[in-house]
């Protein structure tokens, strides 16, 4: 496997990004009404039926099978390595940067700890 992608499965593996995924959609969720039947509706209504197993879901599904919903976070995940990331160390902190910064313009709204 690429070395990007398993520098990338492991920066997926922090707690601190899952956190900060969780926080974008649980902040659209309670600011926003989703399109109905968007791919954000149905996201938000995962997250809040169970918040743990979407959150894992979502995670795995950007690194593994990347759908037209997350493509664009994939897509800013690895560019932003391509163009920033010098070191090991830099690479959890890109891709949580940058996917937080992509959950914001998806979601619609800051994204917020948790």
């Amino acid at each position: 496997m690429d070395t990007k992608l398993l520098k990338i499965r492991a920066a997926l593996d922090d707690t601190l990004l899952q956190q900060r995924v969780a926080g974008a959609q649980l902040a659209y969720i309670t600011t926003n009404s989703p399109t109905e039947g968007s791919a954000a509706e149905q996201l938000a209504n995962a997250v809040r039926d169970n918040p743990s197993q979407t959150i894992t879901n979502f995670v795995t599904e950007m690194v593994l099978n990347p759908s037209i919903q997350t493509a664009i976070v994939w897509d800013e995940a690895t560019s932003a390595i391509d163009s920033t990331a010098v070191t090991d160390s830099d690479i959890e902190y890109v891709v949580a940067d940058r996917w937080t910064a992509v959950a914001e313009r998806l979601y619609g709204t800051p994204a917020t700890s948790i």
